[in-house]
């Protein structure tokens, strides 16, 4: 399945940010260059998913995605499994240790709560972490959509069920899926644009494209820069530097 997008309408999908406020801001004054550079006529960002744990500044990556649009950019922000996990740990103390083996230990320390001062009492964790979590945060992440489709194009975080029309897809797979995504070669119905998956360089196939570049493990934050048939790629290196 080729990539097609409506004429004159160009999409930046950004991969897996995991608390890189940093590398999300250069990101952002990099598109705006390109689209100086590049003029069309209509810009969809979409964001797909993970946008917390691991890295230092998830509170205010939430913060700057649930904020104000960049003036002429539509902004569209999916969810992603460690999403999925936070939302789980706010009602279940279970989830909450699931969710704390996924690096949550440096988001709920972004929020001001830190994690070692309650080592043996969970639900005490659990309700620290829920009262600092500002309402409108916890608005934004429980109003994420699990997928967006624009022509030919699905994105979604983790990827699809071959062999599932895409109207019977489970939000759980799309969200939590991987090897039987990705090590299957039965072709799929649209091309499938994901990250939670972290790959060394931008993974793109016929029917799919990985944008997980491992921004938060010293890689890139990778933006698929999609447009008519064509895909080229914006990544911003955790040491600096940009180039499409």
């Amino acid at each position: 399945m080729t990539v097609r997008l409506p004429e004159d309408h160009r999409v930046y999908a950004i991969g897996d940010i995991h608390g890189r406020l940093d590398l999300l801001h250069k990101m952002q004054q990099a598109i705006a260059v390109d689209i100086a550079e590049n003029p069309v006529g209509r810009v969809t960002e979409i964001f797909l998913g993970d946008y917390v744990d691991r890295g230092e500044a998830s509170n205010e990556v939430i913060a700057f995605l649930s904020g104000p649009q960049p003036s002429g950019r539509e902004r569209i922000c999916l969810t992603g499994n460690h999403e999925d996990a936070l939302l789980a740990s706010l009602e279940d103390t279970e989830a909450l240790s699931r969710w704390l083996s996924y690096g949550a230990s440096a988001t709920i320390r972004s929020y001001g709560v830190e994690p070692g001062d309650f080592r043996d009492d969970p639900p005490a964790l659990q309700a620290a972490f829920r009262a600092a979590l500002p309402a409108d945060h916890l608005a934004f992440l429980r109003g994420l959509p699990v997928h967006h489709q624009i022509g030919d194009v699905f994105f979604v975080h983790a990827g699809i069920r071959p062999g599932i029309p895409i109207d019977q897809q489970r939000r759980e797979d799309m969200i939590w899926i991987r090897d039987d995504f990705l090590r299957s070669r039965e072709p799929l119905p649209v091309h499938v644009v994901h990250g939670h998956t972290p790959v060394d360089y931008p993974d793109h196939r016929t029917y799919r494209t990985n944008i997980d570049t491992g921004a938060v493990y010293g890689g890139a934050l990778t933006a698929a820069v999609i447009e008519g048939d064509g895909v080229e790629f914006l990544s911003i290196p955790s040491n600096g530097g940009t180039g499409r």
